[in-house]
């Protein structure tokens, strides 16, 4: 009875142990790696981008004689003095695990972000983001290991603690929603691969005009309806907070409905002129043609590429709340 009740919490340390382990030798061999590097500066950064491959929230830098000599990654922690093997750095918005390597007057270090603080966590993956929903855990509070009360010692370099971690349990709810998520997003696998196999069928004829445009018209409405937005925390591209325009609705709030939207319309632009490839049109109509595309075109995309987009209403009350607001501030003084 008791084996069977400490099992779960066993498993999600031992999950855990793993997965930070693997980040270990992950970062390990990255920074192994980046001591190879030529000499050459510009070398020095193509054989990092290419040699020492990274995921979102990891980067590598290598010194030279003390000195940077190539990167790869975005630094999200100062590194310049890090000498020990493994060490993880505190600062108000990350919480990184770094590994350093050293080879004569060489040193690489390697890193990752564990935890990401709001508004942060918006702009990188953390080891967090990965490892808790696996584990059955909503957060962790990492704390250094002088931190006797912030929970048990997670990792340890040569003999000496270097990370405590506390994690926090997700509630039903969460585990329910998390799975639902899990649900949906392999549902819009699923129906993206039967949309993709119905174009491929659809483009099998290309007098076929009709079932092609069809066809577009399916996958449109299903770009349209499929949310999006719920994927942001897998892509940037699926955030509204980097891209979003009101203009075409559902087709144009992030960048990943917009990029699917415009390849669909493309597609039906070259089935119309796949289907009847032998049509001339008369000077006068191609004129016609070109100002009315024009004309309609130019300001649609000129409205598109403006990104980020609110109501117009909606704002300019939000500023003259806050304009009255200061204003009354401003007479109390």
């Amino acid at each position: 009875m008791g084996e069977n009740a400490r099992s779960p919490a066993h498993r999600r340390r031992s999950n855990g142990e793993r997965g930070r382990e693997k980040t270990r030798q992950r970062l390990d061999e990255r920074a192994a790696n980046a001591l190879n590097a030529p000499a050459d500066q510009q070398a020095a950064f193509d054989f990092l981008s290419k040699r020492s491959p990274q995921r979102d929230g990891e980067s590598v830098i290598l010194f030279d004689h003390g000195r940077p000599l190539a990167w790869s990654g975005v630094m999200r922690a100062d590194v310049d003095s890090l000498t020990a093997p493994i060490s993880v750095t505190f600062n108000p918005f990350y919480i990184t695990l770094n590994v350093a390597r050293s080879n004569g007057a060489r040193r690489a270090v390697a890193s990752i972000v564990l935890q990401a603080a709001p508004p942060a966590d918006r702009l990188t993956q953390s080891v967090e983001d990965r490892l808790a929903p696996a584990q059955g855990v909503a957060s962790y509070s990492f704390a250094p290991p002088e931190s006797v009360r912030a929970g048990p010692v997670v990792l340890v370099s040569d003999r000496a603690p270097v990370l405590r971690a506390m994690p926090h349990l997700a509630t039903a709810e969460e585990i329910g929603f998390r799975r639902a998520s899990m649900l949906r997003a392999r549902g819009t696998i699923a129906l993206v691969i039967l949309v993709i196999v119905f174009l491929a069928f659809a483009w099998r004829d290309r007098h076929a005009l009709s079932l092609r445009l069809f066809a577009v018209t399916v996958a449109l409405a299903i770009t349209a309806l499929v949310p999006w937005n719920s994927f942001s925390n897998t892509s940037r591209i699926f955030d509204p907070a980097y891209y979003f325009s009101q203009l075409a609705g559902p087709l144009t709030a992030n960048a990943g409905a917009l990029f699917i939207s415009a390849a669909l319309i493309l597609m039906a632009v070259y089935a119309l002129i796949r289907a009847r490839p032998e049509t001339h049109w008369s000077r006068i109509y191609s004129a016609v043609g070109a100002v009315v595309t024009l004309g309609i075109g130019i300001p649609f995309a000129s409205n598109i590429v403006r990104g980020i987009g609110q109501v117009r209403h909606a704002a300019g009350r939000i500023l003259d709340d806050s304009y009255g607001f200061r204003s009354r501030r401003l007479r109390h003084l």
